[in-house]
């Protein structure tokens, strides 16, 4: 990769000598190198970094497969409790229309007697 123009080159060649045009292209071309590299590896760096800080973030908020499992258990027994409190409210009302009922009454008055 040449890193000077074939024009700024020339320029040199003809101010220094094609020999120390030539080492001092290559400096420059070392040190563009180097400085990509450079660069590159900086950039490596920070997404390596970005990628922990990201993943540390995310397992904070995330929920791990035990407290899953225990608030799923946890609402499971709530919606239970509620299955239970829906049958008992279900025969109460059930009693109470067949109590307010004035046909069953009469049954009933007639059994008592």
């Amino acid at each position: 990769m040449y890193v000077l123009s074939r024009s700024l080159f020339d320029k040199l060649s003809s101010s220094l000598g094609r020999d120390i045009a030539e080492e001092f292209a290559s400096s420059i071309e070392g040190a563009v190198a180097e400085i990509q590299q450079h660069t590159l590896n900086r950039s490596v760096e920070e997404q390596i970094r970005l990628n922990v800080k990201l993943k540390e973030d995310l397992r904070s908020e995330l929920v791990t497969k035990e407290v899953f499992e225990e608030r799923l258990n946890t609402l499971d027994e709530k919606f239970k409790r509620m299955e239970f409190f829906q049958k008992l409210i279900l025969a109460i009302c059930l009693f109470l229309v067949t109590m307010a009922n004035p046909a069953f009454m009469s049954i009933m008055e007639k059994i008592m007697k």
